[in-house]
């Protein structure tokens, strides 16, 4: 398993990451040594401590998701270009939080909490965090961090409301999208969390992880009759700074912005965000 990223003059970086993190059947022993030792040491490291007090989310409801089945999920999917520029309420929000990032059981070792999405390892590196861009009456905006274990939300930056949007919509290619959305789901890597078991091949699983979590997003938001859209278009660097990661050791990944159809505006009010937005 390469542990030193190997040097192919005139080669792109992704192409020299690419073949730095190939493995190879000798590479098993090595694999498999390094998930003995992750099991012993406990699993995945813990959440980042929060500087705000904990705010409880509405429980999840699943039974909302199922009342859609999974093919008409996957029909009703598509990548929003434009929001009603209308409040989420804590339910939704909280059933997309769980839907990301959250707890459905523990497996039979009793080591690991399984969660909503599959995790190398089950290492479970993705951290989400949120903003309200458009809070229901009485609620901060943000930003939040989501913790899987108790379901429930922690402020990490304690500044006011108007200067934490003023930094987010700061932060991303299309603001006006941003401003229309009723929910901003962000998804950070903890790199180490993988890396420490994988090598090299680890930065590969998170980022796969962090696309396994965004189409649960998108999956529950066409369930909940919502819209959605991934967006890469971030300040990666500004991001970390908003939400106190390092840029190195933890970083942003991806984002997804949710909220309600156009259709359930009032009659002259949302509006279309022209150009590229996200996704397809």
């Amino acid at each position: 398993m390469p542990l030193e990223p190997c040097v192919i003059p005139d080669h792109p970086l992704w192409e020299v990451f690419h073949e730095s993190s190939k493995w190879k059947p000798s590479d098993w022993a090595e694999v498999s040594r390094r998930a003995a030792a992750h099991s012993r040491a406990g699993g995945p490291a813990p959440a980042r401590p929060r500087r705000g007090p904990p705010m409880a989310l509405p429980a999840p409801a699943p039974g909302a998701l199922l009342g859609v089945g999974l093919a008409a999920a996957l029909r009703r999917r598509r990548s929003a270009r434009e929001f009603a520029g209308l409040p989420l309420d804590l339910e939704d929000a909280g059933t997309l939080l769980w839907a990301a990032a959250g707890m459905i059981g523990a497996d039979g070792s009793g080591l690991h909490a399984r969660r909503t999405v599959p995790s190398a390892g089950a290492c479970y590196p993705i951290d989400a965090y949120f903003w309200l861009p458009i809070p229901p009456g009485g609620v901060h905006p943000g930003p939040y961090h989501y913790d899987p274990i108790a379901h429930g939300a922690a402020l990490v930056a304690l500044g006011s409301p108007e200067s934490n949007m003023s930094d987010l919509v700061t932060a991303s290619a299309f603001p006006a999208l941003i401003e229309q959305a009723g929910l901003l789901i962000v998804l950070a890597g903890v790199f180490s969390r993988t890396t420490e078991r994988y090598g090299a091949r680890g930065y590969r699983f998170v980022l796969l992880e962090a696309g396994h979590a965004a189409q649960n997003i998108y999956l529950a938001a066409a369930a909940l009759d919502l819209a959605a859209v991934a967006l890469g278009g971030l300040d990666d660097a500004m991001l970390d700074a908003l939400l106190g990661l390092d840029g190195t050791r933890a970083s942003v990944l991806y984002a997804v912005a949710v909220g309600r159809n156009p259709g359930d505006c009032p009659a002259g009010q949302g509006g279309r965000v022209d150009g590229y937005c996200g996704c397809d």
